[in-house]
């Protein structure tokens, strides 16, 4: 028998909506020259076109081959020297697949096929490029005093993004990833996207195929883990390294990036303290120290500010010398990216005949990061 309930008798549930969190999600997308990208594992509709790759040959210092299928590095070869030429354009932008400026790089890796190996011991490494090139006009010629492309933080980066390791240096016919992570956190926060030079000391080439392939999967895949942009962000240097040459008398000045990453709301500011590191360079002497602190201003969805530098010229020979350039005091919600921290080497040393000096960046990963760098730069 069932019993007839009065509107009175019935319970009538009254669900509670509680606000979650606020959640920013990573993405990945996947970029390979003529397939289609996608967008966390999912096709996007995006063709990609926009790979530029090619080999330098010195021999041949004229001639342009950016249509070749497969780049051979070697250092010695009939063609002389053999470097090759990297790069992805059109990466960043406001389209849903692209990274959009500002965003924090989780992670970003470049998967080649390997057709040649070399040699143990033979360094090969990733430069990130600081001069423009086009795979249609790059020859060795176009890099010239020197022809091909020099690691002297002018036309290269004097140190390596990645160095690829020799259990894969002597492996035929295989995939492997390129870590590139440290190159587009540099680019996403504004400095220029010029791809990498991809070099060795070896005398064994080491063959990839190239966005030209006429197999499609063999072809150079970027794969990009990022969370885009939200808040007031962080700030940090935007760049590991900047290079100029050292002047005989006077001054050369250069310019270092301070960029805003993780989001880009509101108007922010930071300081910056320019001080000598005891025993190293000296103020007034090695640099510039007429402005030696102030703040730079970030107005609404801008990512970087430049920060001046003067090297002061002189023809004494000299040991390493530094001087440290330091990020505090973050205004209007924005903070600072772990310990954001430049160093500036002045040590003189003949690359092309002419003094240089050199500045590197360290970010808190100062102990493995600096070792490597003090010897890239005592030995060149």
């Amino acid at each position: 028998m069932i019993r007839n309930r009065t509107p009175r008798q019935i319970r009538r549930f009254r669900p509670t909506f509680v606000p979650l969190e606020n959640r920013i999600v990573p993405t990945v997308l996947t970029f390979q020259q003529g397939v289609e990208g996608t967008t966390d594992g999912t096709p996007n509709g995006f063709f990609y076109a926009s790979t530029h790759d090619t080999e330098l040959q010195t021999v041949n210092a004229n001639t342009n081959y950016g249509t070749i299928n497969a780049i051979s590095v070697d250092t010695q070869d009939a063609s002389g020297l053999r470097q090759g030429l990297l790069r992805f354009d059109d990466v960043f932008g406001a389209g849903l697949s692209q990274v959009p400026v500002g965003s924090t790089i989780n992670s970003a890796k470049i998967t080649l096929r390997i057709s040649s190996s070399s040699d143990v011991n033979a360094e090969m490494g990733f430069y990130r490029m600081r001069t423009n090139w086009s795979q249609n006009t790059a020859t060795p010629n176009s890099f010239l005093p020197v022809a091909g492309v020099q690691t002297d933080g002018i036309e290269a980066e004097s140190f390596r993004d990645f160095n690829v390791a020799d259990t894969t240096l002597t492996k035929n016919n295989i995939f492997t990833d390129i870590d590139v992570k440290s190159s587009f956190e540099a680019w996403v926060g504004g400095t220029s996207n010029f791809g990498w030079l991809v070099d060795q000391t070896g005398v064994n080439g080491w063959d990839f195929a190239t966005s030209e392939n006429g197999t499609v999967v063999n072809r150079p895949k970027l794969t990009i883990d990022f969370t885009a942009p939200a808040g007031n962000g962080a700030f940090k240097f935007a760049q590991g390294s900047y290079t100029l040459p050292e002047p005989d008398a006077g001054s050369k000045s250069t310019t270092l990036l301070v960029s805003r990453g993780g989001g880009l709301a509101g108007a922010v500011t930071v300081d910056y303290t320019i001080t000598p590191i005891v025993g190293s360079a000296t103020a007034g002497v090695d640099y510039d120290n007429t402005v030696t602190t102030g703040t730079l201003t970030f107005g609404a969805n801008i990512t970087n500010q430049p920060l001046t530098i003067k090297v002061l010229g002189d023809t004494a020979i000299e040991g390493p010398e530094a001087f440290k350039i330091t990020l505090s005091n973050p205004q209007g919600g924005a903070s600072i990216t772990v310990a954001a921290r430049g160093l500036r080497d002045l040590s003189e040393r003949e690359v092309r005949r002419k003094p240089y000096a050199s500045m590197g960046i360290d970010y808190g990963l100062a102990r493995t990061w600096l070792l490597e760098y003090e010897a890239d730069v005592i030995v060149a």
